[in-house]
């Protein structure tokens, strides 16, 4: 009897890790496509060089990329994002101040326009009275996830 539930242990476990791994994999590949969609939204501009992105690298600096992972504890498979504005991104935030020199080396970095200055301000303002609209990489990915492996979750 304990073979049994040895085993069942084995896939149960097995499972959970294909699955992690998969919610990890398709987040990443939206948190891409999240931010060369938001270039492309906020630039409007056609970049001059040929690149593999003729929009721009589809990620800023690749924090938010790189602080994800997954965590295995002996109750739990953990799958987190560590960026500070990681939740942000996930589920946007309300009106209200946004600090004025990050927006602007963001759109000094990212956008690479001419007047960033005044873009900076423009995106600072919207943000202000607007808020950010949710971007959700990870429950995008959750939901797939629920989609692919369905009554085996």
């Amino acid at each position: 009897m304990n073979d049994i539930r040895q085993l069942s242990l084995e896939i149960e476990t097995k499972m959970l890790n294909e699955v992690a791994e998969f919610i990890f994999a398709r987040a990443c590949e939206n948190i891409v496509a999240v931010d060369a969609e938001e270039l492309r939204r906020l630039a409007n501009v056609n970049a001059t060089k040929r690149t593999k992105y003729p929009e721009g690298p589809p990620t800023d600096t690749g924090m938010l990329m790189k602080s994800g992972h997954i965590e295995r504890t002996t109750d739990a498979i953990i799958i987190k994002w560590d960026a500070p504005y990681s939740a942000i991104v996930e589920f946007g935030r309300g009106p209200g101040p946004v600090p004025y020199d990050v927006i602007l080396r963001w759109v000094e970095r990212k956008l690479k326009v001419k007047d960033a200055e005044r873009v900076a301000y423009a995106i600072k303002t919207s943000i202000e009275k607007k808020g950010f609209n949710p971007k959700p990489f990870l429950r995008a990915a959750i939901n797939a996830a629920v989609s692919k492996y369905g009554k085996a979750l």
